[in-house]
């Protein structure tokens, strides 16, 4: 079995279609330090993708290298912890004010 792809590689690797580039968009400003990071434009906006038959927010990711997703509802930061290898269906949608 191999090494799970750290998800700072995967931000390096060319984007498949417009939809994963747009993930990628918001995983980059989500791993950016805290200084740097930019809340508001987070804030503004909720990444989903699938995993294992099911559709989850993408919370986060770790300096660890994996992802954070979390079920709509959820109360905490993240659900599951999981390799972006084994997550498709990206979407990225604005909140509406």
């Amino acid at each position: 079995m191999s090494e799970p792809k750290h998800v700072y590689d995967w931000l390096d690797e060319p984007s498949i279609d417009m939809a994963e580039s747009d993930a990628k968009r918001w995983l980059e400003k989500f791993c950016a330090p805290a200084h740097e990071k930019d809340r508001e434009w987070l804030d503004a906006r909720t990444l989903t993708c699938d995993w294992r038959g099911n559709r989850y927010i993408c919370s986060g990711a770790s300096r660890m290298g994996d992802v954070w997703l979390k079920r709509k509802g959820s109360k905490d930061s993240y659900d599951h912890r999981v390799d972006v290898e084994e997550l498709s269906g990206w979407h990225l949608q604005e909140s509406k004010s």
